[in-house]
């Protein structure tokens, strides 16, 4: 069994590495964006107070790159 581990990135680099398609966005389960603005608006508010967020989770392959496993509707609301 592989180890888990815990990085930390800003939000900044975070998201450039989405951009910049080093962290994918593809995976086999992932569905299509569904929030609407209230719930972006929502999100944002939450980082700005200091709320809690539940981290994203991303998965590994050897050879394969980053994707994102858990947290795809916030990355992409985000994004936005």
């Amino acid at each position: 069994m592989t180890k888990l581990r815990r990085q930390t990135d800003t939000l900044e680099t975070y998201l450039r590495k989405i951009r910049e398609n080093l962290i994918r966005k593809d995976a086999d389960a992932a569905r299509y964006f569904v929030w609407n603005s209230e719930q972006i608006s929502e999100l944002i508010v939450t980082i700005l107070t200091g709320g809690y967020i539940p981290p994203i989770i991303l998965g590994e392959q050897k050879g394969n790159g980053l994707w994102i496993v858990d947290g795809g509707q916030r990355s992409a609301a985000l994004n936005k």
